[in-house]
């Protein structure tokens, strides 16, 4: 056991409820002890009780688990002065903390002179002391380390804290990519008219006052995947699609070359926001008096209450948005309100700039207050939060959730994908072309920067080199001569059944290349003699793209299967027999490895690791027929499930960037007009469902939606990833 990272990992955990069940856990395993919560005095957990439990032989034999920095000896003072108040007894008190605390013999001796309280502190180093005391401890912080400790590239490795498993978020994420129930295109047609709309309040046709389209774009791309130049294709959409509305919303003004509201628009704006504009204020202005009248109560002055309210209402969005909204639009799991709030109080208070000594008094406060608001507040607290709720529900579909985004990053470095040629070549001639068309491009590029390790190996390199040498003697055989047939209409290039071959003549059109051998240069010298080298050079620094020597890999692939899969093949491929052995040899090479790293026995929610990335699904048809017996599971990856959720999905960063200036804010109730009726209702079903799971049964369920996610070609995909060349060009 290493004892310099598991302290690491246990001092840099400030996750209140996370570490309780790792102490749980830990000491269950070290002492064989059993623990119940201990019952506060009927104001549900706000009176000090959080986190405080009692053996269960033993009443009066109690344990406090804090993540808390503040002053340890003030925490256990307060603590005992709530017991003794609610009539508790205590034989002793410990105190145990994932912080290292100095001077520990001094506090347990002080608070014993001055409450008359036995106390012992087990900290941080009682911890190293005892993770390998033996094989239920160590397996206790394995366990921890796996279910919490998410590994991502930001670029470089990154950790960050966040229990997938027992959160529902990600349950009712994928069970909604699944099971089809969500219109995620209209949500995210109406999440872009709306930022569109926001941003062009300011402008006046009267006053000359426009906004260009770089501009909407840049603000568009604050809230939606910042290096997704596909967003560019969107926002021109619905900039044509709200100006061809029977209404005419916007304006694109020709002669100041820029876009407008009309003053229909601007007036109809203007009243919406005059009114949210007072919501907000409201909400507000209601939520500080009742807060101050609290800390009136205790004797305590805050600067900037309405600053902190602000501060907890992000907060709790940013850490528990999905329970939270569903409570106030739905009135169901009320728990978490329970259970989450005081973990958000102490966070945000523990940021700010109250003195130390005022923290506790000022929790209580803040947590009573918030809890009247949420369950009894009035008519305009409930509305604005109700309003955010909604914004919320929104981003979370559309993939904007920080466990979301921990997840999809952190899935992402765990896997290894085999590229094909069917994602390769069309990569290749992407190249000359402008940056919104580059599809294929793009998806090697956002998946390699995202952390997926992507290779290939000796087949597809060699079928590689191979598809080239096909394509220049094409090339000098029949369209050389009739380059000015192509060129002359290039509605002729559509019928070059050669994609590349397509490429460079629209390359040529375009004056961005004169000729074919050059063209060629920018990939592999002309004369291919040294192709197998300059293709793997060429994916390592184009893409990122390793290549392993096919000796390399150490696998076994049995001889007798693999020709019988290939003359299935073969057949399916209308007799093209060297095509069929390339992918019968990847295919067993992807089920050869998974065997090797024992991926069938990882019981994470993450799914298979080993996969081959192609759009040649069909072949699996027969890989089920041949292989049936042995390999249920498939191979392939669908390109369009890593273009959206890898390649193209917001990171864990840009979604804290987006939550910043959307909780709260008058734009976060802006959107909130354009959640549909029936999101809410499958949202609370999805989160009852994971609630009444075991949890080795939410750990198959999410693996189980991973995997399906990841291979199932039925799903309707959010972006097909189809070439420029097949569809738009033929257009």
């Amino acid at each position: 056991m290493d004892i310099t990272a598991f302290e690491t990992a246990l001092k840099n955990l400030d996750n209140g409820w996370i570490f309780e069940d790792f102490s749980h856990n830990f000491l269950s395993a070290r002492l064989g002890y059993e623990f119940i919560p201990v019952g506060g005095s009927g104001d549900k957990g706000i009176d000090g009780f959080e986190h405080l439990f009692h053996r269960k032989s033993n009443e009066k034999e109690l344990y406090q688990i804090s993540t808390e920095k503040a002053d340890p000896q003030k925490k256990i003072e307060n603590t005992i002065d709530k017991l003794i108040k609610n009539g508790k007894t205590i034989s002793r008190l410990t105190y145990i903390s994932n912080r290292k605390i100095n001077n520990k013999d001094s506090i347990q001796d002080s608070i014993l002179d001055n409450k008359s309280t036995s106390v012992r502190i087990w900290d941080n180093d009682w911890f190293k002391t005892n993770v390998n005391h033996s094989n239920a401890t160590e397996r206790v912080y394995e366990s921890f380390l796996k279910a919490n400790y998410q590994e991502y590239s930001k670029p470089g490795k990154s950790y960050v804290l966040s229990n997938l498993d027992d959160d529902s978020r990600l349950f009712v994420f994928l069970r909604q990519q699944i099971e089809d129930n969500t219109d995620t295109k209209g949500l995210n047609d109406n999440l872009i008219d709306s930022l569109i709309l926001y941003h062009l309040e300011p402008t006046d046709p009267e006053k000359e006052i426009v906004i260009s389209k770089d501009s909407i774009l840049k603000f568009v791309k604050n809230f939606l995947k910042k290096d997704d130049s596909s967003v560019d294709e969107l926002v021109d959409q619905r900039l044509e699609v709200i100006q061809k509305t029977k209404s005419k919303k916007i304006q694109y003004h020709k002669k100041l070359d820029g876009y407008c509201l009309p003053y229909s628009t601007r007036k109809e704006i203007t009243e919406r926001n005059l009114r949210d504009i007072n919501l907000e204020q409201d909400f507000s202005e209601q939520t500080t008096i009742k807060i101050k009248e609290y800390l009136k109560d205790e004797k305590i002055i805050v600067q900037n209450v309405s600053d902190l309210v602000k501060e907890i209402v992000r907060t709790i969005f940013y850490e528990q948005g999905l329970e939270f909204s569903n409570f106030l639009i739905n009135k169901n799991s009320d728990n978490c309100i329970e259970k989450q709030l005081i973990d958000v109080v102490t966070k945000v208070v523990n940021d700010s700039s109250i003195k130390a000594e005022n923290q506790p008094k000022v929790k209580e406060c803040l947590i009573h207050a918030i809890r009247e608001i949420v369950y009894n507040g009035t008519i305009e607290q409930k509305r604005y939060l109700k309003s955010l709720s909604n914004t919320y529900m929104l981003m979370f579909l559309l993939q904007w959730d920080p466990k979301v985004a921990i997840y999809f990053q952190s899935l992402a470095d765990k896997l290894t994908l085999f590229i094909g040629n069917s994602i390769l070549i069309p990569a290749f001639s992407e190249y000359f072309l402008e940056d919104i068309n580059k599809r294929h491009w793009n998806l090697l590029k956002g998946a390699s920067k995202a952390g997926v390790t992507l290779v290939v190996s000796d087949p597809i390199i060699d079928e590689l080199v191979s598809h080239f040498q096909i394509l220049r003697n094409s090339y000098y055989s029949n369209i050389q001569e009739s380059e000015d047939f192509y060129l002359d209409d290039e509605y002729n290039l559509t019928a070059i059944p050669h994609i590349i071959m397509r490429a460079y003549l629209y390359a040529k059109k375009r004056g961005k290349i004169n000729s074919f051998d050059k063209f060629i240069n920018h990939f592999v010298t002309p004369d291919l003699k040294t192709a197998k080298i300059d293709f793997i050079q060429l994916l390592k620094e184009m893409f990122g793209i390793e290549y392993i020597p096919e000796n390399e890999l150490n696998i076994n692939i049995d001889e007798n299967i693999k020709t019988k899969l290939t003359e299935e093949l073969t057949h399916s491929k209308g007799g093209m027999s060297k095509k069929a052995e390339v992918d019968a040899q990847l295919i067993l090479s992807v089920y050869a490895l998974r065997e090797k790293n024992n991926e069938t026995k990882d019981t994470s929610i993450f799914g298979y690791k080993t996969w081959w990335l192609s759009k040649d699904t069909t072949t699996f048809r027969k890989v089920k027929e041949v292989l049936n017996e042995k390999y249920h599971e498939s191979c392939y990856i669908r390109p369009d499930f890593l273009y959206n959720y890898i390649a193209l999905a917001p990171n864990h960063e840009d979604v804290k960037e987006v939550y910043d200036e959307l909780f709260p804010s008058l734009l976060g109730v802006n959107l909130s007009y354009h959640l549909p009726n029936d999101v809410a209702e499958n949202v609370q079903k999805s989160i009852n469902d994971h609630k009444d799971l075991p949890h080795y049964r939410k750990q198959a369920t999410l693996r189980r939606y991973t995997d399906k996610l990841k291979t199932d070609g039925t799903l309707r995909k959010k972006k097909n990833l189809n070439t420029f060349f097949d569809n738009d060009f033929k257009e």
